[in-house]
């Protein structure tokens, strides 16, 4: 699996496995938007190129091997 979108499923840390995606070797775009996450999950695969979060309280962003780029935000 290259995409998985996961928009608008009332998704949160609560009700999701923090190494639920960490499976998915070839993932690298994960849409998570329009859930309810206050933190990125951990244990993402480092597949990862694209991951695309809206949250509407986001208390702590931590990126371990990450970076950012312009207009991300």
């Amino acid at each position: 699996m290259v995409t998985l979108e996961l928009e608008g499923n009332n998704l949160s840390e609560a009700n999701v496995n923090p190494l639920a995606f960490k499976p998915l070797k070839s993932l690298a775009y994960l849409r998570l938007g329009k859930n309810k996450f206050r933190i990125i999950p951990q244990g993402l695969p480092g597949s990862i190129e694209v991951t695309i979060y809206f949250f509407s309280v986001l208390n702590v962003l931590y990126l371990k091997y990450g970076t950012l780029q312009q207009n991300i935000f």
